[in-house]
């Protein structure tokens, strides 16, 4: 007459254990949503300890693809850093952590044809997430000047 209480047990365990999930939970903070932009290119400072990945519009993945690299109106560069922070069960390894800045620079057009660049810096890390000593433009040319992976097609 024991038996029937344990496989009562027994199948309550059983049916706990099924409904957990088995997949790891992403935190948001760690993500961006890069929506219809393409990976151009990605960055490792371990000196700072950052991992960036520049994304881009369909002209600026052009221009970073083309060896002239000339820029045309319209292109958009978005260079998001993170904190690098350990992989778990993978020792020696670092993974993006919390994002420190998103960077936006877009081409742009004047009137007599000149080509010019605009750029903003959401700075959410607190203080030194972007080198000091780094001048706007030397931002503008480390975005737009990287060269794109080359990555496998589908």
């Amino acid at each position: 007459m024991l038996t029937k209480p344990i496989y009562a047990v027994l199948l309550g365990v059983l049916l706990v254990s099924c409904s957990q999930s088995k997949h790891p939970a992403l935190a948001p903070e760690y993500l961006y949503n890069a929506g219809d932009q393409k990976v151009i290119s990605s960055l490792i400072n371990n000196k700072h300890h950052t991992i960036s990945i520049i994304y881009g519009n369909g002209p600026a993945l052009r221009s970073a693809q083309d060896t002239v690299r000339t820029h045309t109106a319209g292109e958009q560069y978005v260079m998001v850093t993170w904190r690098q922070r350990p992989m778990p069960h993978w020792y020696g390894t670092n993974m993006n952590g919390k994002i420190l800045a998103v960077e936006t620079v877009t081409v742009a057009q004047d009137p007599a044809g000149k080509i010019g660049y605009s750029y903003l810096l959401k700075n959410t890390g607190g203080n030194n997430t972007i080198e000091p000593d780094v001048s706007r433009e030397q931002r503008i040319q480390l975005i737009t000047g990287q060269p794109a992976a080359v990555l496998p097609e589908n």
